[in-house]
């Protein structure tokens, strides 16, 4: 039987779903989406969207293969290279400026796996409990804000009942031991956040937890630490109109 925590945790969590579904992202738990434990995008949701992204691709869907091999080599890179030097390519592809060169074609592509200019048209998916395991390492991740299959957020939620636990906790959690251990799928990341129900705070791949920052309108009036301000907090930062202007800019 859960203890006290655990159902508090859980009811954070569930207050995040809801707001996050009023904000457009669609609800698929971590169990029904369309990959394997070891796989960090769902490949049936990058595939779709390069078919449905790029005219040359629409041509002869095949071509999406030859784009999924290059985006598993920029995955697998975090080993050799470090997840910085990964995350950064990967933003260069998540933002269409890599091209490619398909065979039968003459001119280099642009390669789209992100429409920047109609999002809503993007696919928009919220997550909950989601299992990553490459090879002997297994972490389970809170919430994951999706986009055309892409993990571009991830969340942390913590107990709001015990003295001892803060966002801190959570923000640890996945600098010192997620992206430490499974750095692979922090490689297509925006940013983390972590929330304990009572304070909301995030940051960048490899950001020290300590300096991850808490997002507001500075024009509102302030609202006292509870879950009324996390989830405010949750409105303005992870929107996907927000999530894709910081991923661009």
């Amino acid at each position: 039987m859960a203890g006290s925590g655990d159902i508090k945790e859980t009811a954070v969590q569930a207050a995040l779903v809801d707001r996050l579904g009023s904000l457009g992202w669609q609800f698929v738990p971590g169990v029904a989406l369309d990959r394997q434990l070891d796989d960090v995008i769902v490949e049936s949701e990058v595939m779709d969207s390069l078919v449905r992204l790029n005219p040359v691709i629409a041509q002869r869907p095949e071509r999406a293969q030859d784009v999924l091999t290059r985006l598993r080599a920029v995955l697998l890179a975090v080993g050799n290279d470090g997840l910085v030097a990964a995350n950064e390519e990967m933003v260069g592809w998540l933002c269409g400026r890599r091209t490619m060169r398909f065979v039968g074609t003459e001119d280099y592509e642009a390669v789209r796996l992100i429409d920047f200019d109609l999002l809503r048209t993007n696919t928009l998916v919220v997550s909950t409990e989601v299992t990553y395991a490459p090879g002997l390492e297994k972490r389970r991740y809170d919430l994951v804000l999706w986009v055309n299959g892409l993990p571009l957020v991830v969340i942390e939620t913590k107990t709001p009942v015990s003295l001892n636990t803060s966002w801190l906790n959570g923000a640890k959690d996945i600098h010192d031991g997620y992206e430490v251990k499974t750095g692979g799928f922090f490689v297509p990341n925006v940013l983390s956040a972590a929330t304990e129900g009572k304070e909301f705070r995030y940051g960048a791949v490899r950001q020290p937890p300590e300096t991850w920052l808490p997002w507001s309108n500075t024009t509102e009036t302030p609202i006292l630490p509870g879950l009324s301000s996390v989830l405010r907090s949750v409105e303005l930062l992870l929107s996907p109109e927000r999530v894709l202007d910081i991923l661009r800019t």
